[in-house]
């Protein structure tokens, strides 16, 4: 009765010790009067000294979380689900796929305990990897301590540059109104042109229809909307229709029928027509520069080192990348523009620390587009890749496709988050 009583006591307490078993799965090998049941197929009925006995029982591996004995179920979904639990004492569990198990190989990187091999082909190093993961957070936590401390200077430039934003987006106003005036008046200088060399020399213009340039009349508003642009489009469409401007196609001597005055007032339209395209694209830019800087994130820091430059020899080249302006590569007496700055966009965030820990995040990217035609090849254009760093500096350059550099920099002006404190953390 004394060795009965043992024995179920036994039973009942091996599935604690049940190895590659997590605590949080150890109820699931609960044995009940000696007998363990296949977990999705409970009609297969095993003694427990079946068990981790390094044969597969079960058709979904269940009896086997400790060894690799199930690694050949050939349905591939069962399969790929068979992981052997590490407890990593003193350190962060992990979960080994089982095929790794067994196999004369320390795999560190999720078992440090080695409890997935034989005792003593693997030593214990959990101790090690902790204090390697402790270096790495304090690591993480000095830069982003000293890299927001040199944002904080950044941030007290930004309310300059709203305030001159806001000059230049008004000023800019009153240009696009003068110049909406200027198109009147050039309209209606053409139109008199028109008239006079019709009577002087019987010269008749194509028939006219409403300038859709009346359209922008009640135009004075801070934001430039796409809709003002494609009205502007509009204008030029509408010159070409009415022969009142030449078709991108059209040759210089084409119009040569036409009196001297009408074309030359005709220029002065399309000159008028060309400024506020510039002005409107200008104000849109502005636009977007001022919504960045009122969000006082990462951006808008970003358009506070507005000119601002940062060299690194690199190889056999010297690298510039000048926020906001254009990028260069320089060397062998040659000055190559990589491109002019087009835009700034945010990189997907991981939501995984170890992920964080394992390397460097970069945040944002500045595109620069339209550089140097490289020999028989397209415009350079260049990626620069930004994460969060206490000094500006270029840390390397490749070039995975040709004359398209891939640039890795750092820079306090996206350091952004809190200090990592107990296990928390927001990243960098």
């Amino acid at each position: 009765m004394k060795l009965s009583a043992i024995a179920l006591l036994a039973a009942a307490s091996f599935a604690l010790a049940l190895k590659g078993v997590a605590p949080e799965d150890e109820h699931l090998y609960k044995i009940s009067n000696g007998i363990w049941k296949c977990l999705n197929h409970p009609n297969i009925r095993l003694e427990a000294h079946q068990l981790n006995d390094d044969y597969c029982d079960c058709p979904d591996g269940s009896d086997e979380p400790g060894t690799a004995a199930c690694v050949g179920i050939k349905d591939y979904d069962v399969r790929k689900k068979l992981t052997f639990y590490c407890a990593n004492k003193g350190h962060i569990p992990g979960r080994l796929p089982s095929n790794r198990v067994g196999d004369g190989i320390c795999d560190y990187d999720l078992c440090c305990d080695g409890s997935d091999e034989e005792d003593g082909i693997c030593p214990n190093v959990c101790a090690e990897k902790a204090a390697e993961r402790v270096a790495k957070e304090n690591e993480l936590k000095k830069t982003l301590s000293e890299g927001l401390q040199a944002r904080q200077k950044l941030l007290g430039r930004l309310g300059a540059i709203q305030k001159a934003t806001k000059e230049e987006e008004s000023a800019l106003v009153e240009k696009i109104y003068d110049i909406r005036v200027g198109i009147k008046e050039a309209e209606n200088k053409l139109a008199a042109e028109i008239d006079k060399a019709k009577q002087e020399f019987g010269y008749e213009a194509p028939q006219v229809e409403q300038s859709p340039l009346e359209k922008l009349t009640n135009f004075l508003g801070p934001a430039v909307q796409q809709k003002v642009l494609d009205l502007a489009a509009d204008a030029r469409m509408w010159l070409v229709a009415n022969g009142l401007m030449p078709h991108p196609d059209q040759t210089q001597g084409s119009a040569s029928n036409e009196p001297q005055n009408v074309r030359d007032a005709r220029d002065e339209l399309q000159d008028e027509v060309e400024e506020l395209e510039r002005s409107l694209e200008e104000q849109k830019q502005l636009a977007d520069k001022s919504r960045a800087l009122r969000a006082g994130k990462a951006p808008a820091v970003i358009f506070s080192l507005q000119g601002e430059c940062v060299s690194s020899h690199i190889g056999e080249y010297d690298y510039e990348v000048c926020f906001n302006q254009q990028c260069h590569q320089r060397g062998n007496n040659l000055n190559v523009s990589l491109g002019r700055f087009s835009s700034l966009e945010e990189l997907p965030r991981s939501a995984d620390w170890d992920e964080v820990l394992d390397g460097p995040r970069y945040s944002y990217v500045l595109r620069y587009v339209s550089g140097a035609r490289c020999w028989n090849g397209p415009e350079r254009i260049a990626n620069v890749h930004l994460r969060c760093g206490a000094q500006p500096r270029i840390l390397s350059v490749s070039e995975p496709e040709k004359c398209e550099y891939d640039i890795r920099m750092v820079t306090p002006a996206v350091c952004e988050g809190a200090i990592v404190q107990e296990g928390k953390h927001d990243e960098l």
